[in-house]
């Protein structure tokens, strides 16, 4: 296999397999740094690998060193390291990222946009996410449930439970995912009541 970490897709599928095969992320950097002009993918796999180790900081290192060598991240290596920061509850580099999207009118994209809405609510700037979800051009589902979910786990129900009214508003319906995250917000309110119109409502909808 000598030499083949300078074809690009080889390099990157070594990256990709080693992170998903190994206990260990010194594997994963001994492989990408074998491949001689690694493209954002590469980047990317890397970073997950990082994020999924469990060592966020290097995530976000790896992240400033991929634009220093002129890779620039695609939406999903933005949706990786925005979920770095929501899982370490990082403010400050929540901020950062969020400056480089506004910078590079990231928010036309939708999983950026989402990704966004979930690291500041999963960080518990709730005020910032509700920001940038009223930016976004087109919400879907996702953002309202990202939001509902981290709200409820703050424990504000009733705050998590409103959201309901915001996804009539931009006519959206309930899915799986949205309809658990409504139901587990109303089991934390002392009425059947809230639950049994959720139920309802969720069956309205289809």
């Amino acid at each position: 296999m000598v030499g083949l970490e300078n074809d690009v897709s080889v390099g990157y599928s070594l990256v990709d397999m080693n992170m998903k095969c190994s206990d260990t992320i010194e594997d994963v950097v001994r492989v990408f740094e074998e491949i001689a002009s690694p493209n954002v993918i590469s980047w990317t796999s890397l970073i997950t690998g990082f994020s999924e180790h469990g060592i966020e900081q290097e995530s976000f290192k790896t992240f400033g060193a991929m634009q220093a060598v002129g890779v620039q991240p695609n939406s999903f290596t933005l949706s990786i390291i925005l979920g770095a920061c929501r899982t370490i509850k990082s403010r400050t580099q929540a901020r950062k990222l969020h400056g480089y999207i506004i910078k590079n009118n990231a928010y036309n994209d939708l999983v950026v946009g989402n990704a966004l809405v979930d690291a500041y609510a999963g960080s518990g700037m709730v005020d910032d996410a509700w920001h940038v979800a009223r930016t976004i051009k087109h919400r879907d589902v996702i953002t309202y449930t990202s939001l509902a979910t981290r709200i409820n786990r703050m424990g504000n129900h009733e705050m998590a439970l409103n959201i309901i009214t915001h996804m009539k508003d931009d006519d959206l319906r309930m899915d799986g995912f949205s309809l658990t995250s409504f139901l587990s917000a109303a089991a934390g309110i002392p009425t059947m009541e809230t639950g049994k119109q959720i139920h309802g409502y969720s069956l309205k909808s289809g």
